[in-house]
């Protein structure tokens, strides 16, 4: 009885293991489909690639050395040139400012800031506008309508200018410019899933 038992088990287990890997091949093969596809355009490869490399520095800036990239060095009294230029400055990439900012541990350490919020933006906008789109496709009648009609008063505000109003009235930080855009970046994404739920 046990052995039989044991047979049963490993033939489910197995089972488990070549449905689990069809499904990764399937997976797999949709996304060779979508490279394949996106590589054909050049303006989409394009893009890919800037979006590649940006993160590739964001990866790389947090291997930099941790040091106030602000911090001024007024030994220099004008901009000086990257270090590959003349006589430049050693160790840096981009050059100085006026007051000795090194611009390029600026720039890369930037890029992850932007990478970090610019994320939290487009994600939260896109579940939300998902979960819209969806309740709103779904429901129909007078609930689709206030949800689309609230869509549109969104669509109608300027991003930047809602921004700088709310930043101006409520504070000055990066959590409240992020906010700000989150309230306005999920109208695209809740009229594209209704018209999916509805087609």
């Amino acid at each position: 009885m046990g052995a039989h038992v044991e047979v049963r088990r490993g033939i489910r287990s197995a089972s488990g293991r070549a449905e689990l890997w069809r499904g990764l091949r399937r997976r797999l093969d949709e996304y060779s489909l979508t490279m394949r596809l996106l590589l054909k355009r050049p303006l989409a490869a394009a893009g890919l690639l800037i979006t590649l490399l940006y993160v590739g520095i964001a990866i790389a800036a947090s291997f930099l050395p941790d040091r106030d990239v602000l911090q001024t060095n007024f030994t220099t009294a004008y901009p000086q040139p990257p270090w590959w230029w003349g006589n430049g400055t050693p160790g840096s990439w981009f050059g100085t400012t006026y007051p000795g900012i090194d611009l390029g541990m600026a720039i890369f350490k930037a890029i992850r800031i932007d990478l970090y919020y610019s994320s939290i933006v487009v994600l939260g906008g896109a579940i939300v506008g998902m979960l819209v789109g969806l309740v709103a496709g779904y429901k129909g009648g007078l609930f689709d309508e206030g949800l689309m009609r609230s869509t549109d008063v969104a669509y109608s505000i300027p991003f930047l200018v809602f921004a700088i109003a709310v930043a101006y009235v409520i504070s000055r930080d990066f959590t409240t410019l992020n906010l700000s855009l989150l309230i306005l970046w999920w109208p695209p994404y809740a009229r594209l899933v209704r018209s999916q739920v509805l087609a």
